[in-house]
């Protein structure tokens, strides 16, 4: 083939015009492959400043016992990413940090699929641990829910705080983002805002977490990564127009 250098002053001005005005990108980017795990990039946020790097695993160790722990042992390592399954109708799994977080300023944002899974989510307990649920987001193939929450197990009691529907049953893997500032939360879908509310506020109960739950039968998790939330002094100005969506 032939290689033809253009050298006309005008016409690479018209091609650049072209190039600039084209609705169309004329050399657009390959697509996501929504099939794999995302790529490691931060997801935007609505609420708050990213802060530092607390925590991160993308699973692609040979082992995972050193810094998770599991109350069912249904967790598995598999191909660098985190495989949960439960028996249909048994209680969820749970996958856990070996050491909780404080979270009450906090950003979480991990990558998910389900694989027949009825929901994958994360639960926050407060700060005596096992004896107390204080917030949960859910993530179904039709809804995604957020909750306040008290108890633990059979005691379990919820306060529905936002629900959106979403269609997730699509074999993709999806980026979720949960941005934590004191009693307000927002989480946050492949790069969209979807739920907001205002939960246990940090005099009452410290948030800690992540606690990642699955529920009949198959879900995968991966690239778990937590920043501090720094305050960001435009949020009150877009709040309205974020939260009323």
């Amino acid at each position: 083939m032939n290689t033809r250098i253009i050298t006309n002053p005008r016409l690479i001005g018209l091609l650049t015009i072209l190039i600039a005005t084209s609705p169309t990108p004329l050399f657009a980017a390959e697509p996501q492959d929504k099939s794999v795990p995302a790529s490691k990039a931060e997801s935007p946020l609505f609420m708050v400043k990213r802060g530092a790097l607390i925590a991160e695993d993308d699973f692609s160790g040979p082992a995972f016992t050193d810094k998770w722990k599991e109350f069912i042992k249904t967790w598995t390592l598999v191909d660098g990413m985190m495989k949960g399954e439960t028996e249909v109708g048994k209680h969820h799994s749970t996958l856990a940090p070996k050491k909780d977080f404080d979270v009450d300023r906090a950003i979480i944002q991990f990558d998910f699929k389900l694989d027949g899974a009825k929901s994958i989510g994360v639960l926050f307990n407060h700060e005596t641990g096992y004896r107390e649920h204080v917030a949960a987001i859910s993530f179904s193939p039709t809804e995604a829910k957020l909750k306040r929450s008290s108890g633990m197990g059979k005691t379990t009691k919820s306060q529905e705080l936002d629900r959106k529907t979403v269609k997730l049953d699509d074999g993709n893997w999806h980026t979720a983002t949960i941005e934590i500032y004191d009693a307000e939360m927002l989480v946050s879908l492949d790069g969209k805002s979807i739920l907001y509310g205002v939960g246990v506020d940090p005099a009452e109960h410290t948030k800690q977490g992540p606690r990642f739950i699955v529920q009949d039968p198959v879900a995968y998790l991966d690239n778990v990564r937590i920043w501090s939330a720094q305050p960001d002094p435009g949020w009150q100005d877009r709040k309205a127009n974020i939260t009323s969506k």
